[in-house]
């Protein structure tokens, strides 16, 4: 039974009612920046992982042109991003000031969920 992941997305709603509750005319944009951390994350940790892999010697059927240095830059330019997110304005800083509970909360998922795999 997926209980975890209800109660996470009833978590996330709930939150999301909250926000809006409080903040009506900004909510949107705060979800919408939280989310884009997101999107940068996923796409830094791809990019990340395909540099590692090709450390290794592996030879991909899609490599990335110009790697690895486009890689490289890749990260930097989805840091500078990151980096960039409290002058943005107020709603992109409050997305940028969650990023602490944000990869706490990750860690703490994936600790509780590693608990539970059989070793």
């Amino acid at each position: 039974m997926p209980i975890g992941g209800i109660l996470f997305t009833a978590s996330m709603f709930l939150a999301g009612v909250a926000l809006f509750y409080f903040l009506p005319e900004r909510a949107f944009n705060i979800a919408t920046a939280v989310a884009s951390l997101g999107v940068i994350t996923t796409w830094g940790v791809l990019v990340f992982c395909q540099t590692r892999l090709r450390r290794t010697g592996h030879r991909s059927a899609f490599p990335m042109p110009g790697s690895p240095y486009t890689n490289w830059l890749t990260l930097a330019f989805l840091a500078l991003v990151v980096l960039l997110m409290p002058f943005a304005d107020q709603d992109q800083r409050v997305a940028f000031f969650l990023i602490p509970a944000l990869a706490i909360a990750i860690a703490g998922g994936w600790l509780a969920v590693r608990r539970r795999r059989p070793s």
